[in-house]
């Protein structure tokens, strides 16, 4: 491996930064396994020094060489969709915006899948991705589980700017946002080719809120809550039918996919206050609601006094950024039309999120638990998955054991708020 990434991607990355003419005087390559934990990918350190002193930084990702997690993670789509970001979207979005040194994504010198679609198993080389080292620069992943509104402020700004170049580009060119920006993404997850393992942990996870669930029965959350018990015998259909709706919106946009906390790098001033961020691994994008960004963010991320006190003041947040940003790129076009008529309202983005906000709950009443889950309790969750029959008894009262009775609390709360204060339709 070591000799292929030297002799194929090395020379790329320097055509990247215009530095084919130069000596490469240090090159290094070394495993980060232990450092950076990643079901998804391998990941390395790469460190090369170039003559006239000039040293860059990167992590380097390539697929997991073992089957059955490449099965799990959808690998090929997964990287499929990053490359597709970096080497095409990226670019194209760049030559929308005036302000050329402003960042959505971090430097990507080189990305590479290689066609295997017809290979059961892939080779950890058939997919690369070579990210320039954002810690050099000082950026860093944000203490702590829950984001603080500070952190909140600055997270949801950066993903106004980013769903703002998907709405600006449709009223310049729609033609090209549609045949070169969408087309080069295949859907991971929620489609009826791959994903079904995951869907079926999903799918178990849910049954915890069904099953501990006490909300009065003439209340809107108990309603919403019978609703999704319903819609949960199908999921598939139902969050495929959810996609697909919110694509139909004029605000549909191209959605990062997983904005969460563990993959928003934030670079910090004075007093460790947070002044930009910059989101990392594109490999869940996919064209649907901005609302699927939002309420992942809100549900994964924020503590719950953010989700009950200051939601609406960080709507008004992104909302702010989203049009400020979609003004400046139409005006720096010279788009001919009346900009402000093409530019969503605070109402509409709240009614957008009204209507397909569930994306992101379901999303949190699956995963929060297991970010409170302790080491015994995934042994466990292990040990019972081990007859390969996920909808066995053991394997499901191992999943809602994940978290504890914390992790159910946290599971019954989210969906509360959602529903009843954030008026998430179900």
């Amino acid at each position: 491996m070591e000799e292929y990434i030297r002799v194929e991607v090395v020379p790329e990355i320097l055509k990247y930064y215009n530095k084919t003419d130069s000596k490469v005087d240090k090159y290094e390559l070394r495993s980060l396994q232990g450092e950076l934990n990643s079901f998804n990918s391998c990941l390395y350190g790469l460190n090369l020094s170039i003559s006239g002193n000039e040293d860059y930084s990167f992590l380097l990702k390539t697929i997991v060489d073992d089957l059955e997690r490449q099965k799990l993670s959808e690998s090929r789509i997964r990287f499929t969709n990053e490359a597709h970001i970096y080497n095409v979207v990226v670019p194209i979005f760049k030559k929308l915006m005036f302000q050329k040194n402003v960042k959505f994504v971090p430097d990507v010198p080189y990305a590479l899948i290689k066609d295997v679609r017809s290979k059961e198993k892939l080779d950890p080389l058939d997919g690369i991705i070579v990210v320039e080292n954002l810690v050099k620069q000082g950026y860093k992943v944000a203490p702590g589980k829950t984001l603080g509104m500070e952190h909140c402020v600055v997270a949801v700004e950066q993903l106004g700017r980013w769903h703002a170049l998907s709405l600006a580009m449709k009223e310049l060119n729609s033609e090209q946002f549609h045949q070169e920006v969408l087309s080069g993404f295949e859907e991971s997850t929620w489609s009826r080719k791959s994903g079904v393992q995951v869907r079926e942990t999903i799918t178990i996870c849910l049954k915890r809120l069904f099953k501990y669930a006490n909300y009065p029965k003439n209340s809107k959350t108990y309603e919403a809550m019978k609703t999704l018990e319903r819609e949960n015998e199908d999921l598939l259909q139902y969050v495929e039918k959810l996609i697909m709706s919110s694509r139909k919106s004029k605000l549909s946009v191209l959605c990062h996919g997983e904005y969460a906390q563990s993959n928003l790098l934030y670079k910090y001033g004075k007093n460790e206050t947070p002044i930009s961020v910059i989101p990392v691994d594109y490999q869940l994008t996919r064209f649907a609601s901005p609302a699927f960004d939002l309420s992942h963010f809100f549900y994964l991320n924020t503590s719950r006094e953010i989700q009950e006190k200051y939601f609406l003041d960080l709507m008004k947040k992104y909302h702010a950024s989203l049009v400020s940003t979609m003004s400046e790129i139409l005006t720096y076009n010279k788009w001919p039309k009346d900009i402000s008529a093409v530019l969503p309202s605070l109402d509409s983005i709240l009614e957008d999120y009204h209507q397909y906000g569930a994306y992101g709950l379901i999303y949190a009443l699956f995963f929060v638990p297991w970010m409170m889950g302790t080491e015994e309790e995934f042994v466990n969750i292990n040990k019972a998955g081990q007859s390969g029959n996920r909808m066995s008894a053991e394997f499901s009262n191992a999943v809602w054991a994940i978290g504890g009775e914390a992790g159910t609390n946290a599971v019954l709360e989210i969906f509360d708020i959602a529903v009843a204060l954030h008026k998430v339709n179900i």
